[in-house]
């Protein structure tokens, strides 16, 4: 004969939602903790992407543990580059390289310099890498941005040998752009300008170096192939660099 019917499967137990250890612990408390945490990695996690509160306190520890870093001569050598498959917004590690057309003195440069802290610092080049030589300091401003164009460093009187005239950036590792939030990869960082916080630091593939608007590099990344908007930072997390 036919099998007996099978009983219904008991709806599953409730369960009690865990406790939150640190919702009485200060947020400026754990601001001081997370700002000394190789956080890079875990905390793109669900907690810091749902949550306000921790959504807040990944910037504000971010900005803390940026602010404390000293660059000397920091060598800057590896970026985060956008991967060839436009399917996907994944970056890759990437060296780089561009030139100066205008000035053919500097020659090619591979390598970029970092002096000054986390949250103020500037950017300069020696001529064909060659550290026996003058340092040239970035000058940028945003009126050297025009709507819808991407200002490449190929002008001689963008580059001072003044570091008092040098244009001052600041590194950040994460940005929020249209209620999302934006990485690259762990590590590394954005460096965008201090006075203009919407114009980025980035260099190609095809041996270009310019500033590029922020929506070019949110809403449209996809389609920047070859084009790196990250910089590694690991070398002056710890300790100056002067290489």
């Amino acid at each position: 004969g036919a099998s007996p019917p099978r009983p219904a499967a008991r709806p599953p137990k409730p369960t009690a939602p865990r406790p939150d250890a640190t919702r009485h612990v200060p947020d400026e408390l754990l601001e001081r903790v997370l700002a000394f945490v190789d956080a890079t990695s875990w905390w793109r996690g669900s907690a810091f992407l749902v949550c306000r509160r921790w959504l807040d306190l990944r910037d504000r520890a971010s900005a803390t543990r940026v602010r404390v870093w000293t660059l000397n001569n920091t060598r800057i050598c590896w970026s985060a580059e956008r991967s060839g498959d436009n399917t996907s917004e994944a970056y890759v590690k990437r060296g780089f390289g561009f030139e100066v057309r205008g000035a053919p003195a500097l020659g090619r440069i591979s390598k970029l310099r970092f002096d000054g802290v986390g949250d103020n610092l500037t950017v300069s080049v020696y001529p064909n890498d060659n550290t026996s030589l003058r340092k040239h300091f970035l000058r940028v401003t945003e009126e050297s941005w025009a709507e819808g164009e991407d200002p490449l460093f190929h002008r001689a009187d963008l580059f001072t040998l003044d570091p008092d005239d040098a244009t001052r950036f600041e590194a950040v590792e994460s940005m929020r752009r249209h209620g999302r939030d934006y990485t690259t990869l762990p590590g590394y960082y954005y460096i965008r300008l201090k006075t203009t916080p919407k114009l980025l630091l980035k260099v190609h593939t095809f041996g270009e170096a310019g500033l590029l608007h922020i929506d070019r590099m949110t809403r449209a990344r996809r389609h920047r192939t070859g084009e790196s908007h990250g910089f590694c930072l690991y070398r002056a997390q710890s300790t100056s660099q002067s290489v």
